[in-house]
């Protein structure tokens, strides 16, 4: 019984389909979480537009907010706007 439950689970699409998505975002937050600089080659105008929406509400530079306003979000979560970019990098690659 717990056997045939066993074999169903692992043939499952959705176990399928997450077991690399939780690896590459495990590989991921390994790689990105000491990390405190800006990686990338505009990591520091993400952390720049990301520190101005948590402290004033706006965009230091007009551009697409949507992405800037979900990074101040998670930088109120882990205090500082360039992990809270590498949050939000993480999550978007998942």
């Amino acid at each position: 019984m717990i056997h045939a439950k066993l074999c169903r689970l692992i043939r499952s699409p959705a176990l399928i389909l997450l077991l690399p998505v939780g690896l590459t975002v495990l590989l991921s937050i390994l790689l990105l979480s000491p990390l405190e600089i800006g990686n990338g080659f505009d990591g520091y105008y993400y952390a720049l537009q990301t520190r101005s929406v948590r402290e004033t509400g706006t965009l230091l530079i007009p551009d697409q907010p949507l992405v800037f306003y979900l990074a101040a979000a998670l930088s109120f979560l882990t205090g500082n706007p360039v992990t809270g970019v590498a949050a939000l990098k993480i999550i978007i690659q998942a």
